[in-house]
């Protein structure tokens, strides 16, 4: 855009879930998702020689494409199964929102001195806005979970 600032977007796919323990590590639930993720980020970047750094913040939108769901109970598998999604309440009163959107922040270092690159070092902070599931009849101790993921990434941007 400017010397210094960019636009940079994405196309991911990323794994997001979570994992609840009950009694320690005798009881606990599982679930890993699969993402496509579309983030697109204003970038600010300040190059010095061979070294840079580097800080964006945007805003993603994903869509949850599949699902693994896994129950044990004192180390026994009881459920290891492809995630059944409910796109209408079930008897629990409890629906999957597929879609999530959310707001992204990140910060980094780049090294310029590999050929026609860029290698980049970042750890990006995104922060869901939207719940992964909805109730029917939401009660005061209902708690609604969104995606929080740090990511740790590593990158090699070729300029052709």
């Amino acid at each position: 855009v400017t010397s210094g600032f960019s636009v940079q977007g994405e196309f991911l796919i990323t794994k997001k879930g979570y994992r609840e323990e009950y009694k320690g590590k005798e009881i606990f639930d599982e679930l890993t998702a699969s993402y496509l993720e579309i983030p697109v980020m204003a970038k600010y970047t300040i190059t010095k020689v061979n070294f840079g750094y580097f800080f964006q913040a945007g805003v993603y939108w994903s869509y949850w494409s599949s699902g693994k769901y896994q129950s044990s109970i004192d180390g026994t598998n009881i459920i290891i199964e492809d995630y059944p999604f409910q796109s209408e309440y079930d008897t629990d009163g409890i629906k999957d929102i597929r879609n999530d959107f959310g707001l992204i922040a990140e910060a980094g270092v780049t090294y310029d001195n590999l050929g026609s690159g860029i290698l980049a070092l970042g750890l990006r902070y995104s922060h869901g806005l939207v719940p992964t599931n909805s109730y029917q009849n939401p009660t005061p101790d209902i708690v609604s979970k969104t995606n929080k993921v740090f990511t740790l990434s590593l990158t090699y941007f070729l300029f052709l």
